[in-house]
């Protein structure tokens, strides 16, 4: 971090301080040691230990690098570039957290009927993907049959969640009934925005349920 605050960062093939090797050696570490650790946790930790203040600034481009550096171990691994994006976007912060994310979305998207997971989950991302704010659900305000069974697959989803993605790939494939339910069966822009933005919502947290696992908008097919 102190030789990324002072405009010392590899450049190129020009990397002096073997700062690419010091990185590999600590994501190799953590993996094989199977120990979670927030790098931005650590790295703001250091900050306060530099001689010259660590700004946000240089942890971020401390934070991009190691991420480089994984998503490089990762391919070479034999991972689908798109596997490694979509664990990296979400998890690159924990180079063990990613590497195990990885892994198993690489075997997840293997399924047989994986295309219609991510086609359904597609679905709620692709209607609510430019709304500026997170918005509630109403659950008094659901009238339609499709909208009950949606927000109860919903929220025996997220109860079940426990950040690994098995977990989260089998929640979705559960959902995935409700969902093409509800696309069928309930108008979701209606003329009433009260109506229209709770329906919006409730989409709004199904698409949220990946993102501190994996982004799969990443992946192929989506």
């Amino acid at each position: 971090l102190g030789l990324f605050t002072v405009g010392l960062a590899p450049k190129g093939s020009n990397d002096p301080f073997a700062l690419r090797r010091a990185a590999l050696g600590i994501i190799d570490s953590l993996v094989v040691n199977q120990q979670s650790l927030d790098l931005r946790v650590a790295l703001r930790a250091a900050a306060k230990l530099l001689p010259v203040p660590g700004d946000d600034a240089a942890i971020a481009a401390v934070l991009t690098f190691m991420q480089g550096r994984q998503e490089g171990l990762l391919r070479e691994q034999g991972l689908p570039a798109t596997v490694v994006r979509a664990a990296l976007a979400a998890q690159g912060h924990n180079p063990y957290a990613a590497s195990q994310a990885a892994t198993a979305l690489a075997e997840a998207i293997q399924a047989p009927d994986w295309q219609e997971v991510l086609e359904a989950y597609a679905r709620c991302v692709r209607i609510t993907r430019q709304l500026q704010e997170a918005l509630p659900v109403h659950v008094e305000a659901l009238t339609v049959p499709a909208e009950h069974t949606l927000w109860a697959a919903y929220q025996a989803a997220a109860a079940v969640q426990d950040g690994t993605v098995s977990r989260l790939v089998q929640a979705l494939r559960d959902m995935v009934p409700a969902i093409t339910a509800f696309f069928i069966d309930v108008l979701v822009m209606d003329d009433d925005l009260a109506v229209r933005q709770n329906r919006l919502g409730l989409l709004q947290h199904i698409a949220y349920l990946p993102r501190n696992v994996a982004d799969f908008t990443q992946l192929e097919g989506f």
